[in-house]
């Protein structure tokens, strides 16, 4: 039984190692590393993401040189990483005669494409995707500014209303929006190993000086992966499974590579099982001289 299970297992990495030329193929097309932008009232930075990282998370706060005219100013900021890809901020004050001008602002910015693994069984033009995106902004009171959204653009963009594949955006308008928010889900069709742009931004901004309490918060969120569901609307009895041909690829630094990950899984699973096999030999072996 021992015997079998390794022979299981080295026949499963065999399997995992014959499919990584697809995984490589998949692989091919060059994406630049994503950047996460964190701006607050008390410090900036931007710059790529390391591999395999960790959520990060920012805070600062400002005191007055007198307590009692003014209560303490206080700005989070957060980004998140994997599958779904998020940003958060927050600003508040409390007891403010004279609030003090505050931002803070979180953006992620990253390449995607649709990644061509095999021939498929008929030539695609473009390829069903599923874009999932929401956010929300509130502030209080009135006054405050807190903006918001997501796009996705075959042309690098700094204003998101010019993203020509999707763009949403939310904001809070003075004087008489105190929240906004959206949740959407919408299939885009991508051309096949072209490499589009995207970013994911949330921000509180308060420049003007208000009395008493206030406090602005927001978040914002994006994921996608391939809409079979639509493809096979499209297709009827033609259709496929896309994932057998097409792979959704972001930037590299935000998820470690599929083989990697599966080759350290067997590699793990040989070590146990042949450390077990060395421990059940010994065993059997203390018996046998009794």
């Amino acid at each position: 039984m021992r015997r079998d299970g390794i022979a299981v297992v080295i026949g499963a990495c065999a399997a995992i190692a014959a499919l990584l030329p697809r995984v490589a193929a998949a692989d091919g097309i060059v994406l630049g590393d994503a950047l996460s932008r964190i701006d607050t009232m008390c410090m900036s930075t931007q710059g790529p993401m390391g591999d395999f990282p960790e959520d990060g998370f920012w805070s600062c706060e400002e005191h007055p040189a007198t307590p009692s005219e003014s209560g303490t100013t206080r700005a989070t900021a957060s980004a998140s990483f994997g599958d779904l890809l998020l940003t958060a901020v927050s600003t508040d004050c409390v007891s403010c005669p004279f609030a003090p001008s505050t931002r803070s602002a979180s953006r992620i910015s990253f390449e995607l494409a649709v990644a061509t693994s095999g021939s498929p069984p008929q030539p695609l033009q473009d390829v069903p995707v599923r874009i999932t995106t929401e956010g929300e902004v509130g502030v209080a009171p009135l006054g405050l500014l807190a903006a918001g959204g997501t796009y996705l653009s075959s042309t690098l963009q700094t204003t998101f209303t010019n993203a020509d594949v999707f763009a949403h955006t939310m904001k809070t308008v003075s004087p008489t929006v105190l929240a906004d928010d959206y949740a959407i889900t919408e299939t885009v069709d991508l051309f096949p190993d072209e490499v589009y742009f995207g970013n994911v931004y949330v921000g509180c901004n308060q420049n003007s000086s208000i009395p008493g309490d206030w406090a602005c918060s927001g978040h914002a969120s994006v994921q996608f992966a391939l809409d079979q569901a639509a493809f096979d609307a499209r297709m009827g009895a033609q259709s496929f499974d896309l994932s057998q041909f097409f792979a959704i690829q972001r930037s590299p630094n935000l998820v470690p590579e599929p083989s990697s990950a599966l080759l350290d899984s067997c590699a793990l699973g040989l070590l146990v099982l042949s450390q077990r096999a060395r421990r059940w030999r010994r065993s059997a072996r203390a018996m046998l001289r009794a």
